[in-house]
């Protein structure tokens, strides 16, 4: 949408024999669909928790007061944003334009402006690492906010290896296929694209009417599934792009798309408040899983496919029986939307929960009790990744704070805070290959940054994107980086250990020349 353009008010959305989505709120900070920094809660009429009319964490405000009820008419508002013609503003401003302040704000934002430039001075850019306390006995962190010395980055820039371009519009998803050899884009230009490692587009998939908003392998890699904001589910021919099955039943945005592992059913969760369930070969919905109260934004399987996780704008995550499609348990306690969920790997033991209340919380991936709660983060967390390794379980959050944050993964006790970024961290992910473990960030300063993830600190920046990198992966047993950004491009990065090293120290004097300039 055009930065300070009408926001859609209401979606004629809700759970299967239930009244419309007719409240939406407006919260500053997350991307969906384009918006500049928007997010919508939505409920169904009448159903909203009270917590919810609260004002929503500050900020500048966006297109309307952060935490105001609208209310409106959805007919001619989305649609034609998302799949018509945009205006000259749109096609000119990116996804992540601030919004235009009233002039009270410009007023005493340029007096404050005009002080810092009168008083700046220059600084060397460095990744800090603050170190948190263990949790306690009820799993909550106390952090200790001591900030350890900090270290020098590797020079950044742009050294990828390939991009891939072709995409008209943002990128807003990207993945690898299971054996490593081909990766997916989805975009805002309504198409999804299949790429080798060369950057060659080797597919393009036509056919959603707007936005394709998320994507996932079949574990055969043979075929991709799709969702996307005309409310609708593809499943294509990886290999040619065609169209195997064009899968309808969502009355919204489908927002979220998972392939079961082992199996040819995929899950769907969508702004209707449903999950639905598919098989694959023919695409029919076999199941819909009713329960939320809310828009729908993660579905993920358990490694072996037995239960389906889904996380929701009513603040709950639900555990469901795949084979019966029986909720199993419903995991309550956040005060914020739900915007992320993980799996554990191996049996999925436990399962983590990202919310715009600060926090990460574990739950038991069987009863739904909570096992650890994360906390320490100073805005809203954006996503979640589990990491394994022989000593512990660890996690990595992503927050609109700018900092990546590593949590013990069963404790909650805080290992490392990370930061370097300048502006949100929209998505983490863990190297799985080599016998160091290194953890990725991309965020809304359209950077890519690498950690060691034992250390905490940054051993490598990369630039290049023109836009916020919304989705970072790494390929299987590989040191392959695939980036996803609002610029439209797709990218990949070879992270190599022998590289991933402290920078050369520099010599006594020039260090003390570097003292001095910082003091300048």
């Amino acid at each position: 949408y055009p930065p300070g353009g009408f926001v859609p008010a209401a979606f004629p959305h809700g759970a299967v024999g239930g009244p419309p989505m007719a409240h939406v709120m407006v919260m500053p900070g997350m991307p969906m669909y384009g918006m500049p920094g928007q997010m919508f809660m939505g409920y169904p009429q009448g159903q909203a928790p009270a917590a919810a009319a609260a004002p929503a964490p500050a900020g500048p405000p966006q297109s309307g007061p952060a935490g105001a009820w609208h209310q409106g008419s959805h007919a001619g508002t989305l649609g034609g944003q998302m799949g018509g013609s945009t205006s000259a503003a749109s096609q000119q401003q990116p996804m992540f334009a601030a919004q235009p302040e009233p002039p009270a704000q410009r007023k005493d934002a340029a007096a404050a402006s005009q002080s810092q430039t009168a008083d700046a001075k220059p600084t060397h850019t460095a990744a800090t690492v603050e170190a948190a306390t263990p949790a306690t006995s009820s799993g909550l962190l106390a952090s200790a906010g001591t900030q350890l010395a900090s270290t020098t980055e590797v020079p950044g820039g742009d050294r990828s290896l390939t991009t891939c371009s072709g995409h008209a519009r943002g990128v807003t998803a990207a993945s690898w296929s299971p054996a490593g050899g081909l990766l997916a884009s989805a975009s805002q230009d309504g198409t999804a694209k299949i790429w080798d490692k060369t950057g060659a587009c080797c597919a393009t998939c036509s056919g959603h009417k707007g936005v394709v908003v998320c994507i996932s392998w079949a574990s055969t890699g043979d075929r991709l599934a799709t969702g996307g904001a005309d409310g609708l589910m593809f499943i294509w021919q990886a290999s040619s792009g065609s169209t195997l099955a064009r899968c309808q039943g969502h009355s919204g945005q489908v927002r979220c798309v998972a392939w079961a592992p082992h199996e040819d059913t995929i899950a769907s969760g969508s702004l209707d408040g449903t999950i639905r369930l598919w098989d694959a070969k023919t695409g029919k919905c076999s199941h819909t899983l009713v329960g939320h109260q809310g828009f729908v934004y993660s579905v993920a399987w358990t490694s072996d496919g037995d239960r389906l996780a889904s996380g929701s704008v009513d603040r709950t995550a639900r555990i469901w029986d795949a084979q019966s499609a029986e909720l199993l348990a419903t995991c309550s306690g956040h005060a914020g939307p739900i915007c992320s969920l993980d799996w554990s790997p191996g049996e999925g033991t436990w399962l983590v929960t990202a919310s715009h209340d600060k926090t990460a919380r574990v739950w038991n991936g069987m009863t739904g009790a909570r096992v650890a709660t994360c906390v320490g983060q100073a805005s809203r967390v954006y996503a979640v990744a589990w990491r394994t390794d022989p000593h512990r379980p660890r996690l990595a959050t992503a927050s609109h704070d700018g900092a990546v944050r590593i949590f013990d993964g069963v404790s909650g006790a805080g290992m490392s805070k990370c930061v370097g970024h300048a502006g949100a961290v929209y998505s983490v992910a863990w190297s799985t290959a080599g016998a160091r473990s290194w953890l990725a960030s991309g965020g809304q300063d359209a950077t890519i940054r690498i950690w060691d993830s034992m250390s905490g600190r940054c051993v490598a920046v990369h630039s290049g994107h023109r836009g916020p990198v919304l989705c970072v992966r790494f390929s299987n047993n590989e040191n392959l980086l695939l980036t996803g950004s609002d610029d439209g491009k797709v990218k990949l990065w070879l992270v190599e250990e022998p590289s991933l090293q402290r920078a050369p120290k520099k010599s006594k004097r020039r260090r003390t020349s570097d003292s001095k300039v910082g003091e300048m």
